[in-house]
């Protein structure tokens, strides 16, 4: 069985908390990381503590993915 959610689609450099609020009103959220390849790691570990200080969830309530760059 499937299930389907509506969601939201963030895409940036995530250098503010800006995309916080967006994904706490969100039912669920795939954020896009525009990042070097080498950095990503790091950026993950950041915005996914960002988002567990506020409440929030990885693959509960949000998913994130890089997007692909010529970094």
């Amino acid at each position: 069985m499937l299930k389907i959610k509506d969601g939201t689609v963030i895409e940036g450099h995530f250098d503010n908390g800006d995309y916080i609020d967006i994904v706490k009103k969100s039912d669920f959220s795939t954020l896009i990381i525009h990042i070097n390849v080498h950095e990503f790691e790091a950026k993950c570990i950041e915005v996914v503590s960002e988002l567990a200080e506020a409440g929030l969830q990885y693959a509960e309530d949000f998913v994130i993915a890089r997007a692909r760059n010529e970094c």
